[in-house]
């Protein structure tokens, strides 16, 4: 029994993870929003950045960190409550207040904004959605409620463990230092 939950979880996480890659390449507004959305491009006269120029960008980003000196403990018994040094080899993966690095390079149906439904090769690209369905309905059961419980579960673990995880540094980049004996125990 356990066992077959701990292959259904591992299978869950995969599907949960490709998932949320598809969709946040099929992301649709209806058409009166998407027109709105152009015209104000248009006036705004977006220009799209060019693949170095992007790039540059997101080194630019990345040079106040990369900066800071950092000695990872690989004999350490606790992670870091900054996720500093929770990868020993790039020790600045998923640390609060560090930006995100795409996968892959945003490609829009416009350049922008709009989802793509075209393939390079001309062929409409299936639905993330039904792509979903397709990969989950083979092994799993998708009415089972404990299931969907999971999906929902793993889905805010992962977003929380991003987006509110706990500030290790101040304003300047510098490390915050608690001394753990002049602090009350708020638990």
């Amino acid at each position: 029994m356990m066992l077959s939950f701990l292959n259904h979880f591992g299978f869950t996480l995969i599907v949960l993870i490709i998932t949320v890659i598809l969709l946040n390449f099929s992301l649709s507004i209806d058409s009166e929003l998407s027109n709105d959305a152009n015209k104000i491009r248009k006036k705004r006269q977006i220009n799209k950045l060019s693949e170095t120029s992007s790039s540059n960008l997101s080194t630019a980003s990345e040079c106040s960190y990369k900066s800071l000196d950092v000695t990872c403990l690989s004999d350490a018994f606790y992670r870091t409550f900054d996720g500093v040094c929770n990868n020993i080899l790039n020790p600045w993966w998923g640390t609060t207040n560090i930006p995100f690095r795409r996968l892959m390079r945003a490609n829009y149906a416009d350049g922008v904004f709009s989802p793509r439904n075209v393939s390079k090769t001309g062929d409409s690209l299936p639905s993330p959605r039904v792509i979903s369905n397709t990969c989950s309905n083979e092994i799993v059961n998708t009415t089972e409620r404990s299931i969907n419980s999971f999906f929902t579960t793993v889905a805010q673990f992962i977003d929380h463990d991003l987006t509110s995880a706990a500030n290790g540094r101040d304003d300047i980049g510098e490390q915050i230092h608690c001394d753990c004996e002049d602090t009350e125990n708020p638990f």
